[in-house]
C-alpha cells in the first residue's frame, strides 16, 4: 500500500477520516477533507526543472518547500509530517528528519474566495490590494533574510547573467514548446524585443546583490482569502534558478496579475504600497517587468488549457511589446 493509498483510506497514524476529494496534479497528490487538505509529491515525477525520482532531492524539496510556505502563511501551512510503514501496511507519523516518506499538512482552504475570482467578479477593493501588497513584501522580507544567504552561488552568478537565463533559456523554450497551438515564430519576436531592451538598459547592468530578494510563485491564483486576510499559498518555485531576483520583478510579478485581469488604479496601488517600503525603479522597467511576467502567465493557461484567461494575458504582452 502506497501513502497516497493509506491516506485515502485512513491507515495513517490516527488519521482515519477519508477524504472528501483526491485531486492529481502534475507533481502531487492531494487529499482534500472537511477541514484539511493533506499532499505527496511524486516520488516517480520526472520533469525538465525539477526531478523528485532523486530521493535527496525530493527530501529537500518536501523541507523547503514547507517550510518557505508555512513561513509566509503559517494560518495555512501546519505541518511537515514524516512517515513509516509498519507490517500491517499502516503508517506511522514519525519525525520528518527520520523519515524517507512524508506528507504536507494544510488547513483547507475555499477555493471560491480567490484573487483571480474578486479581480474577474470586479469584487476588490484598495484595501484588499494594500494588505496583499504588504504581506508579501514582509513575507519575502523574511525569506530573504534567512534564505538568501543559502542561494550564494546564484548571488555569485549576478542578477544580470539570471535575468539573460530566465528569457534566453527559460522562457524562449517554454513558449516554443507550444509550437503546435501558439507559432514559433511568435515566441522568437515576443522574446527578441525582451530581450533587445534587457541588452540595452543600464538598469540590469547595474543589478547587484543589494537588490536580490528571494522570489516566490506569487500570481494571483496563489492568493487566497480566509475572513478577508490574504494567504499566499504554493510559493515554493521548482526550478532553483528561479528562486533569487530583484524585488522588483517580485512586485511587478503580483502587479501584472491584478493589472491583467483587474484595472490600472489596482495595479498602481501595488506600486504606491511598494513605494513606502522601496523606491520605485523607473516606468519603463515595470513595463518591461510585467510583460515578461504576462507572457510566462500567457504561456502557462496555455498549458492548463484555459485560452480564455491566457489571451487576457497575451493580448496584454503583445500590446506592450510594441512600446519597448
Amino acid at each position: 500500500m502506497t501513502l497516497v493509498d493509506a491516506l485515502k483510506n485512513g491507515k495513517v497514524g490516527t488519521i482515519s477520516e477519508i477524504p472528501i476529494n483526491h485531486i492529481e496534479t502534475v507533481m502531487s497528490h492531494v487529499l482534500i477533507y472537511k477541514d484539511r487538505v493533506r499532499k505527496v509529491y511524486k516520488d516517480d515525477r520526472e520533469g525538465v526543472f525539477l526531478d523528485l525520482r532523486d530521493f535527496e532531492t525530493r527530501r529537500q524539496f518536501y523541507k523547503d518547500d514547507f517550510y518557505w510556505n508555512q513561513n509566509v502563511s503559517p494560518h495555512i501551512h501546519l505541518h511537515l509530517h514524516g512517515v513509516e510503514k509498519n507490517n500491517d501496511d499502516v503508517y506511522q507519523i514519525i519525525s520528518a528528519e527520520d523519515a524517507v516518506e512524508w506528507f504536507v499538512e494544510m488547513r483547507r482552504v475555499e477555493d471560491t474566495d480567490t484573487l483571480v475570482k474578486r479581480l474577474l467578479e470586479e469584487e476588490i477593493e484598495i484595501s484588499d490590494i494594500q494588505a496583499i501588497t504588504n504581506t508579501q513584501i514582509e513575507g519575502l522580507q523574511k525569506l530573504s533574510e534567512k534564505w538568501l544567504p543559502e542561494y550564494n552561488d546564484l548571488l555569485d552568478i549576478g542578477l544580470e547573467k539570471l535575468w539573460y537565463e530566465r528569457l534566453e533559456k527559460d522562457l524562449r523554450n517554454f513558449g516554443n514548446s507550444f509550437g503546435a497551438t501558439i507559432p514559433k515564430e511568435v515566441t522568437s519576436k515576443r522574446i527578441d524585443v525582451l530581450i533587445n531592451f534587457f541588452e540595452s538598459h543600464e538598469y540590469f547592468k547595474n543589478l547587484d546583490e543589494s537588490h536580490a530578494e528571494i522570489a516566490i510563485d506569487n500570481h494571483a491564483g496563489n492568493i487566497v482569502f480566509t475572513d478577508g486576510i490574504p494567504h499566499f499559498i504554493d510559493i515554493y518555485l521548482v526550478k532553483k534558478e528561479w528562486r533569487v531576483i530583484d524585488r522588483n520583478n517580485n512586485i511587478a510579478r503580483l502587479a501584472t496579475c491584478i493589472r491583467v485581469l483587474g484595472n490600472n488604479e489596482l495595479a498602481d496601488a501595488v506600486y504606491k504600497t511598494f513605494e513606502q517600503h522601496y523606491p520605485l525603479s523607473s516606468p519603463e522597467i515595470y513595463v518591461f517587468l510585467e510583460t515578461y511576467n504576462a507572457l510566462i502567465k500567457g504561456y502557462y493557461y496555455t498549458y492548463l488549457n484555459k485560452p480564455e484567461v491566457a489571451k487576457k494575458y497575451f493580448l496584454f504582452a503583445d500590446k506592450n511589446l510594441e512600446n519597448l
